[in-house]
């Protein structure tokens, strides 16, 4: 994302706000974590990425509730549906 660190986050794409909100909700270290279709807008690449983040985050003991409609998401991250 440095390439785009001088830009208005309103230029961005869709994929790339979603990657900016991901970031301010997990700046924290929250040991939850609420998100609504978090793999909006974003392309393959970053939702694998993603994927791999939010599965760290369930092995390390926080909690991930999210929301999707597709349900190939759910299956592939949840522990509890």
């Amino acid at each position: 994302m440095e390439y785009a660190q001088d830009r208005k986050i309103s230029t961005y794409s869709k994929g790339m706000r979603q990657r900016v909100k991901m970031a301010s909700a997990l700046v924290h270290e929250p040991s939850v974590l609420l998100l609504d279709e978090p793999f909006n807008g974003m392309d393959p690449r970053q939702r694998m990425q993603l994927m791999d983040l939010l599965r760290r985050m369930g092995d390390e003991g926080r909690t991930v509730l999210f929301s999707s409609h597709i349900l190939e998401e759910v299956e592939q991250l949840a522990s509890h549906i």
